[in-house]
């Protein structure tokens, strides 16, 4: 009997789950960091690229942060405060990605960007 049970809440718990999971799983990407490659050092170089062509130095800091965060990303300040940082981050199950924008500005003006791309499960 109990193997009846247990068969019938799989057969009610893995649609169910697998129902949720895609349609309540992870974030996707924000669009200026989708479709990056896998290896982490040619990701981090190419969503920085991105970052860097759209809002070069010189950029105003205001459109950039404006930018992102119709993206998703959050604003976060470091101690000092000319090191800003915006964050998407996309959490499923134990997993976890993150992208990051850090920048230095002097007079709403961007003096430099880096990006970055980091997470896993735990």
């Amino acid at each position: 009997m109990r193997i009846i049970i247990g068969a019938f809440f799989l057969m009610i718990a893995v649609p169910v789950l697998l129902s949720a999971i895609s349609k309540y799983g992870p974030l996707p990407a924000p669009l200026i960091a989708q479709d990056l490659p896998d290896k982490p050092e040619d990701a981090n170089n190419i969503f920085s690229e991105r970052v860097a062509d759209r809002f070069p130095v010189g950029s105003s800091e205001e459109k950039m942060v404006k930018y992102l965060q119709e993206q998703g990303f959050e604003y976060h300040n470091f101690q000092n405060p000319t090191v800003k940082y915006l964050e998407y981050k996309s959490n499923f199950l134990l997993c976890e990605k993150i992208w990051r924008v850090v920048w230095k500005s002097n007079e709403d003006k961007i003096t430099q960007t880096e990006a970055v791309q980091f997470g896993g499960c735990h």
